[in-house]
């Protein structure tokens, strides 16, 4: 079988497509040219022929593909010859002829029969087949070259946004001169308005650029603002704890004087007591004594802001039995006695509750309580006549 016998054969097949209406999406270039490898046309050109009965649209994204083929992969094909097309796809097809370059001419066909004709024409002549087997006159290949001309002016437009290319114009009594003119004004229009749009899409790119850096500039001065107020603020911190630790220091070597002080007014009102002297002296000099030794440490009560002669007593008592509680740790003592929980607690010291837990953990081992025995429970019991002892659970 001789190739020219192969080639044809091969290619005047008719192209079966889908039963439904399709609409060809894309031209894919890679297996067109696997298949002319494969069936070893490379060195002879082969002729298309396709069957668009079921086509009713190309996509635009085809439309390039198809120019970019015809352009820089069209010297693989001979000829291209579409049959059975739909009058709605006419025009795009004649389009696509009229853009098609010389060495790639397009052809529609009515029918099987006249695409395997044209085939054959182009078999037996390897010269130009438009000239060989279209007879006209020279008006009419005029209006035909015309024809072309402006259906080729509008696919450059439309599909390769080509608005520079120069349009072929008749003379001004031609009767397709209002068409080809009007194509020309057309295609210096959508020039200027691409010209134009490149224009906008600049002037909005220096736009955004200017305010990302107006915005990158403000952001750092923020950034350099934060960090010089965060070193203040650190300075600050650092002072204010230096101040609370000198405070601190201060307080202790107060507290501890008036813990001495409220020692030695204890053991005073405790001698007090053993006194063999009338009942009224007695009671005097102890109210006065337990006054002094309440305005002393400063305690007060959580809820009423004063102490009664009971919380007096009570703390008399808790401060002799446990010598080693200091101020803070005595009035927390008379707050839990008197009923406050942690928040309240802590509102009353402005410390943070779980600074207060912390305390009442150091005084669970400083009262000297197991585990079992609760704080609040042994205070209360304090004053009672018979309270337990520390170490046992009430």
């Amino acid at each position: 079988m001789s190739a020219d016998r192969r080639w044809l054969e091969f290619f005047s097949k008719p192209y079966i497509t889908e039963r439904e209406d399709i609409t060809l999406d894309y031209l894919d270039h890679d297996v067109f040219a696997t298949i002319v490898k494969d069936l070893d046309l490379v060195n002879i050109p082969p002729c298309n022929i396709v069957n668009a009965e079921h086509v009713r649209e190309l996509s635009y994204r085809y439309k390039q593909d198809y120019i970019d083929f015809a352009y820089n992969l069209g010297g693989s094909l001979k000829m291209v010859i579409i049959y059975n097309m739909s009058p709605s796809l006419q025009p795009v097809l004649e389009t696509i002829s009229a853009i098609a370059p010389e060495r790639l001419p397009v052809r529609c066909a009515g029918s099987y029969s006249d695409a395997i004709r044209m085939a054959m024409e182009c078999i037996g002549n390897h010269e130009d087949t438009n000239e060989k087997t279209t007879k006209v006159l020279d008006d009419e290949q005029e209006l035909i070259d015309y024809r072309k001309e402006f259906l080729s002016g509008i696919a450059r437009m439309s599909w390769l946004k080509l608005f520079q290319h120069p349009v072929r114009i008749p003379e001004a009594d031609h009767q397709l001169y209002p068409f080809l003119k009007s194509l020309e004004i057309l295609q210096e229009d959508l020039f200027q308005r691409q010209l134009d749009h490149r224009r906008q899409v600049m002037d909005l790119k220096k736009s955004y650029e200017r305010n990302i850096e107006e915005k990158s500039l403000l952001f750092k001065a923020q950034q350099v603002m934060n960090q010089q107020m965060e070193e203040m603020l650190k300075k600050e911190q650092s002072n204010l704890r230096s101040q609370i630790a000198a405070k601190e220091i201060e307080l202790t070597r107060i507290s501890t004087a008036i813990s001495e002080k409220t020692t030695r007014l204890s053991e005073l009102c405790r001698q007090f007591k053993e006194l063999d002297i009338a009942p009224e002296r007695k009671k005097e000099m102890v109210g006065s004594c337990e006054e002094l030794i309440m305005h002393e440490s400063g305690v007060r009560s959580g809820r009423e802001g004063n102490v009664n002669p009971v919380d007096s007593r009570f703390l008399s008592e808790l401060q002799r039995s446990h010598p080693d509680l200091n101020q803070r740790e005595l009035r927390i003592c008379l707050l839990i006695r008197n009923n406050l929980n942690t928040r309240e607690i802590s509102s009353s010291l402005g410390v943070s509750p779980r600074g207060v837990e912390s305390i009442r953990y150091r005084l669970h081992k400083k009262l000297g309580l197991n585990k079992h025995c609760s704080i609040k429970n042994y205070l209360q019991n304090r004053a009672a006549p018979g309270s337990p002892s520390p170490g046992k659970a009430s």
